[in-house]
C-alpha cells in the first residue's frame, strides 16, 4: 500500500489516571467560534516572508549549532528544520538514508511513521547536513500548523483524537506530544485539564461514561492555542501529576503514596508548581517552554528549571492483603474472575494467546488464597494461578485454550473484576463461513512499485488467490473482489461485503516507505477489539512462518485519523494484511516467489481459523516462582489505598 501525504493518526496515548472527584462546572470563557484555531486552508503556510519562530506543543525550538539553523527554501518557501531540532518535540526518533533521499521518523512508543524528503541548504549559507521541511512532516504525523501573522510564530499543534473515561482513569489520546497543565477550582471540587499547544479536533464536547464520583467531564477549546478538559466532581479529593519517562504519558492519581496533593488554586505544569493564585486566563496565555536541542537531537540541560520538591518519593504504603479470589461460570462464552479486595489497586494487564497476566500494585494474596482454581474449567480457560511475584506485587494468571477479548472493572465491594469472552464472530467452525478476500489495487491502480520492479496488484492477487484455495479447503465459502487485474473502487470493495452479509473481510497489500522498513503488519480498525484478536491470530501465524518478519498487528488509526477506508465502511470483521515491503529488496524478492506466496495465504487461513475455532497448539507457560512475602495487616477503613485506575482495552 502507498504511503498518502494525509495527515496520518499517530496516537500518542497519554494516560490520565484519576482519582474519582467531583466538581461544579468552570466555563469555557474563550470557547467560542471565533476563538477557535483557523485551518490550514483558511491559514496558509507562511511563504517567502522572515523566518518564523517555531512551536511544537508547549516548545520553543530552537539550536545553539549555526551551521544547523533553520532556513526557507528558495522554491517553495518552505520552513525547513534539521530533524534533530524537532523530533523530540514531535515524539519521534528518526534515520537519514541520503541514497533515497529521506529522512524516516519513528514513534517508538506507538510505531507510527512519517517520511520526508531532504531538502537542500541555500546556496552559499554555512549551513551543512540534513534538513526537512517541517509542515508536511508535521502534518503527516497529525498534527495541525498554523502561522499567526502578528508574531510571526510558526505553530504545530497536537489533535486529541480521543478522550474517554474508563472506571476511575481519564485517557486523553493525541497525534502529537501532551503537556497538560492542571488547575484545581470552586475548592478542589472543579479539575481543569489544560493541553497548550493542542486543538480539542472531533472528540465529543460531553462523556458519556463517567467514572465513580464524577459529576460530569466536558471538553473544549479554551483558546485558540489550548484544548481543555474539565471533570465536574462531587467532592474534592487528593490527587497530583506524577512524572513519566514517556514524553507523552502522564498519570494523575489519587491518594498516590509519597505525594502531597496541589493546593487549591495553584498549577501543576511539568513538574512545576506555580504560585498560589494564579489566575486561570494568565496559566492559559503563558508562554511555551523552551527546548533546546543539542546535535544529538536531545535536549540540552536547562538551568532555570524549577522542580516540584513536593514530588519526591515517600514512605511506601504498606501492601494491601486481597482477601481471595473466585471463578464464575456467567456462560458457555464468558468466564468471570472476581479478585477480592479491601480497596480498588492499580492493575497492568499483559494478554498473549496463551495467557493473561494480570498484576496487582502495591498487594499480595493471603496466605490462605488458593494458588490455583480447580473449579475455574471453562471451554475458553486452561487454568486459573495465583501467585505473589515480589512484596508488593500480586499476579492473577488465566492460562487461555483460544484468543479471548477482555475488561477489567472496578466491584462497587472492594477489588475489581476480571470478564473473558469470546470475541465477535468467533466460535464454531471455519466450514461455512463466507470470508471477504480483497486483493488491494489492480487495473490502472498499480499500488506501490517494488525495487525490482514488480507490482503491488500482482503480489496482492497472486497471494489472494492461494489465500482463497486454503480457505476454501478449510470448507469456508470466498468471494474475491476482484480475481484479475482489474480495477475496483474503494468503495465497491465495501459494498461488496456489506452485501454478501460476509463473516469477514480480508484486504491483502503489500507496503511502500524507505529502502530499510521491512516486515508484514496487520491491521485493524481503530480501537475495535475483535478485529484486533482477529489481526493478533493472523499476525501471530505470519511470525511463525518465517522468511518475512512481521511487526504484529497495528490499528488504523495510527496511519489516518479516521483509519483506512476499506476498513471503516466494511460492516462485518475486517483487516487489512500488509504482508512486506515492495521497497525493501529483501522483502520484495521474497514476495514474487510462489512458494513464499502459499505460506502467507497459508498462514493468514490458520490464523483465521485460530479466531473462530481456537488454536489446539497453545500451551500453557510455566508459573513465576513466589517471592517470599511478609503479608502485613490490612485495613478496611479510609486509609487504604485508593483507587489508582483499572486498565482496560480499547473499545
Amino acid at each position: 500500500m502507498r504511503r498518502r501525504t494525509d495527515p496520518g493518526h499517530h496516537t500518542i496515548a497519554t494516560l490520565l489516571a484519576l482519582a474519582a472527584v467531583s466538581c461544579a462546572a468552570p466555563a469555557f470563557a474563550q470557547n467560542s467560534p471565533s476563538a477557535m484555531p483557523p485551518t490550514a486552508s483558511t491559514n496558509p503556510s507562511p511563504t517567502f516572508g522572515p523566518l518564523p519562530q517555531i512551536v511544537i506543543g508547549r516548545s520553543l525550538v530552537t539550536m545553539p549549532d549555526r551551521t544547523r539553523q533553520a532556513f526557507r527554501d528558495a522554491v517553495d518557501g518552505s520552513v525547513c528544520v534539521a530533524p534533530e531540532a524537532i523530533s523530540v518535540a514531535l515524539g519521534t526518533t528518526f534515520s537519514v538514508d541520503q541514497k533515497m533521499g529521506k529522512v524516516y521518523f519513528i514513534n517508538n512508543e506507538t510505531g507510527a511513521t512519517a517520511t520526508a524528503t531532504i531538502r537542500v541548504s541555500p546556496t552559499g549559507s554555512d549551513l551543512q547536513g540534513t534538513f526537512v521541511a517541517l509542515i508536511p512532516l508535521a502534518e503527516a504525523l497529525g498534527g495541525k500548523c498554523h502561522w499567526d501573522a502578528k508574531t510571526n510564530t510558526l505553530y504545530a499543534r497536537s489533535v486529541l483524537t480521543s478522550v474517554e473515561m474508563l472506571g476511575s482513569q481519564l485517557r486523553v489520546k493525541g497525534t502529537l506530544p501532551l503537556s497538560p497543565r492542571i488547575t484545581k477550582l470552586n475548592g478542589g471540587k472543579t479539575v481543569a485539564f489544560d493541553f497548550p499547544g493542542a486543538e480539542i479536533g472531533t472528540v465529543p464536547r460531553n462523556l458519556t461514561a463517567l467514572g465513580p464520583n464524577v459529576v460530569k467531564a466536558r471538553t473544549g477549546q479554551f483558546d485558540g492555542n489550548t484544548a481543555r478538559i474539565v471533570l465536574e466532581l462531587t467532592e474534592a479529593k487528593p490527587f497530583a501529576l506524577l512524572p513519566n519517562a514517556s514524553s507523552s504519558t502522564v498519570a494523575v492519581m489519587s491518594s498516590a503514596p509519597g505525594v502531597e496533593d496541589l493546593p487549591v488554586g495553584a498549577e501543576q505544569s511539568a513538574g512545576v508548581i506555580l504560585p498560589r493564585g494564579s489566575s486561570d486566563s494568565s496559566a492559559t496565555t503563558a508562554p511555551p517552554v523552551s527546548v533546546t536541542v543539542g546535535s544529538d537531537g536531545n535536549p540540552l540541560p536547562a538551568s532555570t528549571k524549577t522542580q516540584n520538591p513536593k514530588t519526591t518519593a515517600g514512605k511506601p504504603a504498606v501492601p494491601t492483603v486481597l482477601r481471595g479470589v473466585r471463578f464464575v461460570r456467567v456462560s458457555d462464552t464468558q468466564a468471570r474472575i472476581i479478585v477480592e479486595s479491601p480497596s480498588a489497586n492499580a492493575v497492568r494487564t499483559l494478554i498473549t494467546k496463551a495467557r493473561f497476566t494480570l498484576d496487582v500494585q502495591n498487594a499480595v494474596f493471603g496466605p490462605g488464597t488458593q494458588t490455583t482454581l480447580p473449579e475455574a474449567s471453562h471451554p475458553l480457560l486452561k487454568g486459573v494461578q495465583t501467585v505473589n511475584t515480589s512484596a508488593t506485587t500480586a499476579q492473577l494468571l488465566i492460562d487461555l485454550s483460544r484468543a479471548v477479548n477482555y475488561t477489567v472493572r472496578l466491584d462497587p465491594k472492594g477489588g475489581f473484576v476480571v470478564d473473558l469472552t469470546l470475541p465477535r464472530g468467533a466460535g464454531g467452525r471455519i466450514a461455512g463461513k463466507l470470508i471477504i478476500v480483497d486483493p488491494g489495487h489492480g487495473g490502472t491502480d498499480g499500488g506501490a512499485k517494488g525495487v525490482n520492479g514488480a507490482r503491488e496488484k500482482n503480489v496482492a492477487l497472486a497471494i489472494s488467490r492461494r489465500l482463497a484455495e486454503e480457505l476454501r479447503e478449510k470448507g469456508a465459502n470466498v468471494i474475491m473482489t476482484r480475481d484479475s487485474d482489474s480495477f475496483v473502487p474503494l468503495g465497491e470493495r465495501s459494498d461488496i461485503s456489506n452485501r454478501a452479509g460476509a463473516d469477514m473481510f480480508i484486504a491483502v497489500h503489500a507496503d511502500a516507505a524507505g529502502s530499510r522498513a521491512n516486515g508484514s503488519t496487520v491491521y485493524y480498525h481503530l480501537n475495535d477489539a475483535s478485529e484486533r484478536i482477529l489481526a493478533n491470530c493472523i499476525a501471530d501465524r505470519l511470525r511463525e512462518m518465517g522468511g518475512i518478519r512481521t511487526q504484529g498487528s497495528r490499528s488504523d488509526g495510527k496511519m489516518y485519523t479516521n483509519g483506512f477506508s476499506v476498513l471503516r465502511r466494511t460492516n462485518t470483521l475486517a483487516i487489512l494484511c500488509e504482508t512486506g515491503y515492495m521497497t525493501n529488496s529483501r522483502d520484495v524478492a521474497l514476495l514474487v516467489k510462489p512458494e513464499m506466496q502459499a505460506k502467507i495465504a497459508r498462514s493468514i487461513a490458520n490464523g483465521i481459523q485460530d479466531y473462530v475455532e481456537g488454536n489446539s497448539d497453545m500451551t500453557s507457560l510455566p508459573t513465576p516462582a513466589p517471592s517470599s512475602v511478609a503479608i502485613a495487616p490490612s485495613t478496611d477503613d479510609d486509609s487504604s489505598p485508593g483507587v489508582t485506575g483499572i486498565e482496560q482495552p480499547k473499545k
